[in-house]
C-alpha cells in the first residue's frame, strides 16, 4: 500500500473513533420537531439530498410538527384563530466536519496531507417559528475563515389553497443566496458533491448561479406547487450590507431569479424536469459607473428509482451564461454537471459525478470526475472518502492531474 493510501486508511479509522460517540439526528431540530428520523426527509439519511416528503416539508415552510405545542387561541371569540403556537423544544442544532486532504502533487506554499479540525463547525436555527412560518439559518465557523459568520439563511411563510379544484401549496421566502430556496438537489447550493476540501486547489471559473460571483445578497421571492406537479418560483436579489467605493460585484438595482419545474411519478420512478435563470448587472468595483452584465439560463433534471430496498438517484444540470463586461469582449460560459448516487439500505452510498465548464475566450476550462464512497454508521454520522480527478484545470490539460485530490471527511450533527 502506497503512503497516501496508508495515510487515508489510518485517518478513516481514526475519524470513526472520534465520531462514534453521537446518536443525535441530521439537522436534529427538524427531527425533534417532527418526531421523524433523518431518512424520512432525506434519501437514505444523506443530508442534504431530499426525497419527496422532505421537499414538501421544505415547501411547507419547515413548519410541520408532530409534538406538543404551546398554544393560544385568544385572538377571536370562537377560539379558531391561532395567536400563538411555539414548539416546546429549542430550534437549535450543530454540525461538525473534520477532514484530511491529499493532492497528487504538492501545491506551491501549501502543506500537503493537511488535516482540518474542524473544517466546519455550524450552528443552526431551524424549525417552526410560528404557524406556517419557519426557518433554516446556518452560522458557520470555517478553519480557513476564522470566526462565525452567516452561511445560509432561508425564512419561509407557507399556506395552502385550491385552484381549479387542485391543491396549491404556496409560500414566500426571504433568503441570502440564489437556489437556496430550491427543493431539488441539481442546483449549486444543495448539489453534489455536498462537501469538499478547503485545502485542495479549486478551479477559478464559475457562473452567476454557481454562487461564487455574487457577494452578500438578500432575496425575496414567492413560490407555488400546483397539485404536486407544477412548480414555480420568482425572486429578486439585492446586494446586502454597507457597500461603498471599495466593494466588488455590487448588484445594480435588483437581480431577478426564476425557476419552473414539472414533477411526477411514472410507476415507481420519480422524474423532475426544470428550467431556471437569473440576470444581474454588477458594478465591478464601487457602487456606480459601468456594469458587467450576466445572463444565466439553464435546464436540469432529477430521477429517483427504487431498486429493491435500495435507491438510485441521478441529478443533472446545464447552465449557459452570457457575460458582457464593462471592459472587454462578451464571453459565454457553459457549465454541465451530472451525478449518480446508489444508496444501499441507509448505510452506504456510492457516487460518481462529472462536471465540465467551458469559458470561451477566458480560457479557464475545467473538467473533472468525482468518485465518492460514504458510510452512515448512524443517520446523523457520515464518513466519506472522495476522489477528484482532473483532465483539464483552469484552461490547461498539461499537469491537470497534479490537482487530483483525495479527501477524507467525517460529519456529525447533534
Amino acid at each position: 500500500m502506497c503512503r497516501p493510501l496508508r495515510l487515508s486508511a489510518w485517518l478513516f479509522v481514526l475519524l470513526g473513533g472520534l465520531l462514534s460517540f453521537s446518536t443525535a439526528q441530521a439537522v436534529p431540530s427538524f427531527a425533534r420537531q417532527t418526531g421523524l428520523a433523518c431518512a424520512a426527509c432525506h434519501q437514505a439519511a444523506n443530508f442534504p439530498e431530499l426525497n419527496s416528503f422532505g421537499r414538501r416539508f421544505k415547501l411547507g415552510g419547515y413548519a410541520m410538527s408532530l409534538i406538543k405545542d404551546i398554544k393560544s387561541n385568544a385572538g377571536k371569540k370562537d377560539g379558531k384563530r391561532q395567536d400563538l403556537s411555539l414548539i416546546d423544544i429549542p430550534l437549535l442544532s450543530a454540525m461538525l466536519q473534520v477532514s484530511a486532504t491529499h493532492t497528487a502533487k504538492d501545491q506551491a506554499d501549501t502543506q500537503n496531507n493537511s488535516t482540518a479540525f474542524p473544517q466546519q463547525l455550524s450552528l443552526f436555527l431551524a424549525g417552526r417559528l410560528a404557524p406556517d412560518l419557519g426557518t433554516f439559518i446556518q452560522m458557520t465557523y470555517a478553519e480557513n475563515d476564522p470566526g462565525f459568520s452567516l452561511d445560509l439563511a432561508d425564512v419561509r411563510y407557507a399556506g395552502q389553497t385550491k385552484v381549479g379544484g387542485k391543491p396549491l401549496l404556496y409560500g414566500f421566502t426571504l433568503n441570502n443566496m440564489p437556489t437556496i430556496e430550491d427543493p431539488w438537489n441539481s442546483m449549486p447550493v444543495w448539489g453534489f458533491p455536498w462537501s469538499g476540501s478547503e485545502q485542495a486547489p479549486g478551479p477559478q471559473a464559475s457562473t452567476l448561479l454557481d454562487g461564487d460571483v455574487l457577494g452578500n445578497v438578500a432575496g425575496l421571492g414567492a413560490y407555488g406547487s400546483l397539485n404536486s406537479t407544477w412548480y414555480g418560483d420568482v425572486s429578486v436579489y439585492r446586494s446586502s450590507g454597507s457597500n461603498d467605493a471599495s466593494s466588488e460585484n455590487v448588484i445594480k438595482g435588483g437581480a431577478p431569479y426564476w425557476r419552473f419545474a414539472y414533477e411526477r411519478y411514472i410507476g415507481h420512478t420519480y422524474l423532475m424536469l426544470g428550467t431556471l435563470g437569473m440576470t444581474a448587472d454588477l458594478y465591478p468595483t464601487g457602487i456606480s459607473g459601468p456594469t458587467d452584465s450576466y445572463r444565466d439560463a439553464g435546464v436540469d433534471t432529477q430521477i429517483e428509482q427504487p431498486i429493491g430496498g435500495n435507491m438510485l438517484t441521478v441529478h443533472g444540470a446545464y447552465i449557459n451564461e452570457k457575460r458582457d463586461p464593462a471592459a472587454g469582449d462578451s464571453v459565454t460560459y457553459k457549465h454541465f454537471k451530472v451525478d449518480a448516487n446508489y444508496h444501499v439500505a441507509r448505510r452506504l452510498r456510492t457516487t460518481l459525478g462529472f462536471s465540465t465548464i467551458h469559458t470561451g475566450s477566458d480560457n479557464l476550462d475545467t473538467t473533472d470526475w468525482i468518485a465518492q464512497l460514504a458510510y452512515y454508521p448512524w443517520e446523523n454520522v457520515n464518513l466519506s472518502l472522495q476522489y477528484t480527478g482532473y483532465t483539464k484545470f483552469d484552461g490547461s490539460s498539461d499537469n491537470a492531474s497534479d490537482n487530483n485530490t483525495t479527501y477524507l471527511m467525517g460529519w456529525v450533527a447533534f
